[in-house]
């Protein structure tokens, strides 16, 4: 294809005028050959940098407390929340709390705490007297556990009172769950209450002794048929109820489940009641 050119003149634009140094916030010195000056003074300058500066360590503290997964409160020195994390609050919203605590800042804990007391609460009592003697000074720290069941569910929690260290009785509460640890300890006792069961209706003669030979416990039937009060048996040690050609028999058995770490062990064997009667 072909091309053609246009040679007309083209206009040049004005010459842009520079913006005013006043538009960025600075203004001529009277001296010549001075620096730009800012147009705020100094004083006021510095104060607006600080205002920044805590509005981000605000946010920076705000977002480290919610982070975290415990239970947070913070009282001045006359139990008015200054401050809850999200957890607290959330926590609050889902399990129909009080509504004080739930709004959080401004409300007074130790009213609510004096309120649930009144009515019987005696966890709130209890918690009552350790956040008024942290926030006294009459002790350093308070720690409680507690239960806080809801419809179907056991649940408890660990309050944990610190000072904040401002010296004008301000504190830190934290509640954080022990459910599982609870629930474990219940199922572990259950399982001691069985087995405790079982060995006091047996038949056979069971006990424990402790590393020296001495009974530490024995069972029901070990008793009756011993014809000793268990305080007797607990002075005495089992080698000297077994007749002595049995002893050495019996003590090997025993030496090797200590070695071995053995629960438990069997071995028959004669013994003397306290009648004198061989067993």
């Amino acid at each position: 294809g072909d091309f053609e050119f246009d040679n007309r003149p083209i206009a040049m634009p004005k010459k842009i005028k520079p913006a005013s140094k006043k538009a960025f916030g600075y203004k001529s010195s009277e001296a010549a050959g001075q620096p730009l000056d800012p147009i705020l003074p100094p004083e006021k300058a510095q104060k607006l940098r600080e205002q920044a500066l805590a509005k981000d360590e605000e946010a920076f503290s705000r977002g480290v407390l919610d982070s975290l997964p415990a239970h947070l409160c913070v009282l001045d020195g006359q139990g008015t929340i200054i401050a809850v994390n999200k957890a607290w609050a959330e926590f609050a919203r889902q399990n129909n709390g009080d509504p004080a605590t739930e709004r959080g800042v401004g409300a007074n804990y130790i009213q609510v705490c004096e309120g649930a007391a009144q009515r019987g609460d005696e966890s709130a009592r209890a918690a009552l007297d350790g956040i008024r003697a942290v926030m006294s000074g009459a002790r350093e720290v308070f720690d409680m556990e507690y239960p806080c069941h809801a419809p179907g569910e056991q649940r408890w929690f660990v309050m944990r009172v610190r000072p904040m260290g401002r010296g004008d009785g301000s504190l830190i509460i934290s509640q954080q769950t022990i459910t599982e640890r609870k629930l474990a300890d219940l199922a572990s006792q259950q399982t001691q209450t069985m087995d405790r069961e079982v060995v006091e209706n047996a038949s056979d003669l069971i006990y424990t002794m402790d590393l020296r030979g001495y009974f530490k416990h024995v069972n029901v039937a070990g008793i009756q048929t011993s014809g000793y009060s268990l305080q007797e048996l607990q002075a005495t040690a089992y080698l000297d109820l077994i007749l002595p050609e049995y002893r050495r028999k019996v003590q090997k058995v025993y030496l090797r489940q200590f070695a071995d770490k053995l629960p438990s062990s069997y071995v028959e064997f004669p013994y003397y009641t306290k009648a004198g009667e061989l067993r």
